[in-house]
């Protein structure tokens, strides 16, 4: 839109002549404007729906193309024939009316039978949220060329992943639905919305006869005792089961797994399925070069193109916490220093006497603990101490200077992920931890070419260190930690080195799991799109969008060998007791082997404990 207003004011300015702008105008906007189908502009939109150049266009063809403009996806005569030919014969009669052409000349047009093009199997889905953030991009740099110029665009993604993303975050969506119970997704959709959805199955799903095994969408067609009729375009489908009237009415829309197929008959044998009203979005990233390899904003783009990977503000829960402690250990604190898990407040204000009392999740405490541990069982209160410890403002610029740009509340209850961030942003964040403390902005297109060859664009990855190597190894340390032994405990079944944090907002409104390995770093979020909405009181990121993320690692490190994160020079390791965080000796306990700074080594034994810091 923007796009289209800058083209009107640059042209009424150069061209003072009111008919010559609007002819250019037009023009322009013809050649930016998305006809449907993957199609960008009018060149392309002739070849998709004719097989033809711009100039080898007749006069019904160029009608029906004028009649798609007003409404692409409803319009268009590969989804809707009909409909098309409808607006096609309003256009002719608009043109006759203006005296552009004759009755005669308008009725010959509309009488030819449109030779309907084998349209590519669904191409559009090909990446769909990664390739609409492309062309917004694109477009953003280089305006209407983007659609006249013939640009060669070169991307990050890695093809393979981003489909087997796309079709795990479905599934598991789907899984989660079953979890919360059967809602239908589209009741409350318009009428305008419901014909859209209801052309996208005609192109994308009924195109073929069903096979068994397909998931797909129907309408409901009649509702009996104890059967559902389906219509799936010219298959007739029945689902039987007790009490349908109670699941489903007359005209919904609805999701079905087909088990059986009749050919010549075109009927099948289906069972309901469940559409999610749950929501879901993930990234991966490659921490070394900042390429994003696979982006999902959604269930289903076709259904909301909405891209909650990029433009959904949501509350990080505990995913947060890395920043509050990476801040810590910044200022002297290692993942050995104890702290006080027990009852605490923070005074708010003083005159109008409000307090903040942070509670863990589980409602209980353990009384002294280390970072690690802290960190791996993600105990709320010790962040609340942590961050009042270090300072709010110092946790804000930890994560700014880690590329977290969205607006952060210096407030204690930053501690705990209270502040809105976007997935992409947090998951960038995270590529420094995995990548020795160096950050690289996230890259999607990796480089542009003109239709001559000439170089446009290339990104080429720029590290900037933004953690000292040995702080960021304790950090990943820690954060290994949850995998190996706290709340990320699951992901140990991919068998290789991993770190990462679980997050989980107040109410469960939000799940999260950011997690990486040295050569990849993968987020994911799940809630609903309405953000007061629970997921309900049990559910946790390390239930929720943990199961997403393991399956998508899994993927991403398919061809990948094992590899740990390397340790730097300017660390030591050290025998110490795994309760007072003191160095190890006779009686004392359970001892790990812990990861300190050189100079930051305990240098009392464990039987000299004094007590947690605070």
């Amino acid at each position: 839109m923007m796009l289209a207003i800058e083209i009107e004011q640059k042209y009424r300015k150069l061209l003072p002549n009111k008919e010559a702008a609007k002819k250019k105008i037009f023009e322009l906007y013809a050649n930016q404007y998305y006809w449907g189908h993957g199609a960008y502009g009018l060149r392309s939109a002739a070849k998709v729906y004719f097989g033809k150049e711009v100039e080898q266009l007749d006069l019904g063809e160029c009608a029906m193309l004028a009649g798609i403009l007003q409404r692409p996806n409803s319009h268009s005569p590969l989804r809707n024939p009909e409909q098309a030919k409808k607006r096609q014969k309003h256009v002719l009669d608009r043109m006759v009316a203006e005296g552009f052409i004759s009755p005669e000349q308008a009725e010959i047009a509309y009488q030819k039978p449109f030779e309907k093009q084998q349209l590519p199997e669904r191409q559009i889905n090909k990446a769909p949220y990664f390739v609409e953030y492309v062309r917004q991009y694109l477009e953003e740099q280089y305006g209407y060329r983007v659609y006249q110029e013939g640009l060669e665009v070169y991307t990050s993604v890695d093809l393979r992943l981003q489909n087997k993303a796309e079709e795990l975050l479905q599934k598991h969506l789907r899984n989660l639905q079953k979890r919360y119970g059967f809602k239908l997704y589209d009741r409350d959709d318009s009428p305008e919305k419901r014909q859209e959805r209801i052309a996208d199955f005609r192109e994308l799903e009924w195109r073929k006869p069903p096979k068994k095994g397909d998931l797909i969408h129907g309408i409901v067609k009649e509702v009996r005792v104890d059967a559902i009729i389906v219509q799936m375009g010219e298959y007739t489908g029945v689902i039987s089961t007790k009490e349908p009237s109670k699941l489903v009415k007359a005209d919904d829309i609805i999701l079905v797994n087909v088990k059986d197929v009749d050919e010549a008959k075109q009927t099948a044998q289906l069972t309901l399925d469940l559409e999610p009203i749950v929501e879901g979005a993930l990234m991966a990233i490659d921490p070394r070069n900042g390429h994003v390899l696979a982006m999902v904003g959604g269930y289903d783009f076709y259904r909301s193109k909405f891209n909650r990977a990029t433009q959904a503000l949501r509350q990080p829960g505990s995913s947060f916490k890395p920043f509050v402690y990476l801040t810590a250990l910044e200022r002297g604190f290692t993942p050995a220093s104890v702290i006080n898990d027990a009852p605490y407040e923070v005074v708010l204000d003083k005159q109008r006497g409000t307090t903040w009392a942070p509670k863990n999740f589980s409602a209980n405490f353990k009384g002294p603990v280390t970072l690690r541990q802290a960190l791996a069982n993600s105990l709320n209160v010790i962040s609340a101490k942590l961050i009042m410890q270090v300072g709010p403002r110092a946790v804000v610029d930890t994560a700014r200077k880690l590329g977290i740009t969205s607006y952060l509340n210096a407030y204690p209850s930053l501690a705990l992920g209270a502040s809105d961030v976007y997935l992409e942003e947090i998951v960038s964040a995270y590529c420094a931890f995995a990548n020795r403390g160096y950050h690289v902005e996230p890259v999607f297109v990796t480089k542009v070419l003109d239709h001559d060859g000439n170089v446009l664009e290339e990104n080429v990855p720029r590290a900037r260190q933004v953690i000292p190597e040995d702080i960021n190894y304790l950090m990943v340390s820690m954060m290994k930690g949850v995998v190996e032994e706290g709340t990320a405990e699951a992901a140990k079944e991919l068998g290789r080195p991993l770190a990462g944090k679980t997050g989980t907002t107040n109410d469960s409104t939000d799940a999260w799991f950011i997690g990486y390995s040295p050569s990849v770093v993968a987020g994911v979020w799940v809630g609903y799109d309405e953000n007061r909405k629970s997921l309900g009181p049990k559910e946790t990121g390390g239930k929720v969008a943990l199961p997403i993320w393991i399956d998508l690692m899994r993927e991403a490190h398919k061809d990948l060998p094992i590899e740990d994160f390397p340790v730097p020079s300017g660390i030591s390791v050290v025998e110490i007791d795994a309760k007072t965080g003191l160095l190890a000796a006779q009686g004392c306990g359970e001892t790990i082997r812990e990861s300190f700074r050189k100079g930051t080594e305990p240098r009392e034994y464990c039987y000299q404990y004094r007590g947690p810091l605070m």
